[in-house]
């Protein structure tokens, strides 16, 4: 998914640059594929709604309990609540269903969760496909110049 919505159309565009300028000397294609670089800016903006939202909307679902226990797996990541019924607030005993809402709470946390992990592979490529994508784009450009002034 991470290739697909963010790699992908970078490589494409940059690569159609290098292959344009450098076999065919024009850039007749590569105007038409500039829109491609809106796809990987929607993906982030996405992303950060995605993560926005849970990280907003989790305190007010949590503010329901008087307290939570947590149940860990062996990874440390987040199974459920323990005692949830039992700690309801009494303000909100007839008002909310507390099994609704600590399912609620559990799809915000894999949000979150899932959302930060792509953020993090984000990153992890991204310093690899600026490199690629601007060397194509700095070796395509030179040729270039250097045809033009040669």
């Amino acid at each position: 998914m991470i290739f697909l919505f963010d790699a992908l159309p970078k490589l494409l565009l940059s690569t159609t640059f290098f292959i344009e300028l450098i076999f065919f000397k024009q850039i007749h294609y590569f105007l038409f594929l500039i829109p491609l670089i809106i796809i990987p800016s929607s993906f982030k903006i996405f992303l950060n709604l995605f993560v926005d939202f849970g990280e907003r909307n989790l305190p007010v679902l949590k503010n329901y309990f008087s307290s939570l226990d947590p149940r860990f797996n062996e990874k440390g990541e987040l199974i459920s609540y323990l005692k949830y019924e039992a700690t309801l607030k009494d303000e909100y005993v007839d008002v909310v269903d507390p099994q609704i809402e600590m399912y609620l709470i559990l799809q915000l946390q894999s949000i979150i969760r899932c959302g930060l992990q792509i953020k993090e592979d984000l990153n992890d490529i991204a310093s690899y496909l600026t490199i690629i994508t601007s060397f194509m784009y700095f070796i395509a450009g030179f040729y270039r110049l250097f045809i033009i002034i040669f």
